[in-house]
């Protein structure tokens, strides 16, 4: 994760925006989702798709409710909005490569604060062997993590920025990675929000 202390989000200038498999693969080639250190989850009201590793952006799956991919550059986001799409782009640099220039800021920077998710999941008995769930879920609870393997003694957290606007109220999260965090590790040192 960067060291910024301000985030940006950003929407499309223009009329329509290109196809979400475009838009990836420029966010790919500009280096902000870079190969093998990216994610994407999506979900709908029935369903949720676990975050996994990016591969091709051209199978991911376009007509969910909430679509975000993400990295420790930048996430993207693409939700449903009426009978239409929203797409936005949060970064902690408002300095965007020049193939993402039909990008507009929309609105003021916001204040940034690094932090954690722990996700769901911890070591269950299973038919078939141990795996990571939670009795709530009717299946297991598979992330894309290398190293994810028996006996499930790790914690997965998502390493994310806090986006505080200028009154000091948090308006969303950016996820930038997902990891394992060992037992008996400090979760995250303890900062207060920067002075606005």
């Amino acid at each position: 994760m960067s060291t910024s202390e301000s985030g940006y989000i950003f929407g499309w200038a223009g009329e329509s925006p290109p196809a979400l498999a475009e838009i990836l693969n420029v966010l790919q080639q500009a280096d902000w989702l870079p190969e093998g250190q990216s994610w994407w989850c999506a979900w709908n009201e029935l369903e949720i798709l676990l975050p996994q590793r990016l591969g091709d952006p051209a199978a991911l799956p376009a007509d969910w409710d909430e679509l975000r991919v993400f990295s420790a550059q930048a996430e993207f986001r693409q939700v449903r909005h009426g009978r239409g799409w929203r797409q936005v782009l949060l970064a902690e640099t408002a300095d965007l490569p020049a193939a993402l220039s039909g990008w507009t800021l929309l609105g003021a920077p916001y204040r940034v604060a690094p932090s954690l998710r722990i996700l769901w999941g911890r070591r269950l008995r299973m038919p078939g062997g141990e795996k990571r769930g939670e009795v709530l879920f009717p299946r297991p609870l598979e992330y894309d993590l290398a190293g994810e393997a028996a006996p499930y003694d790790q914690a997965v957290v998502a390493d994310v920025w806090r986006y505080y606007d200028a009154e000091a109220r948090l308006q969303t999260a950016r996820y930038a990675g997902l990891r394992h965090l060992p037992r008996g590790a400090d979760a995250a040192t303890v900062r207060p929000l920067p002075c606005l």
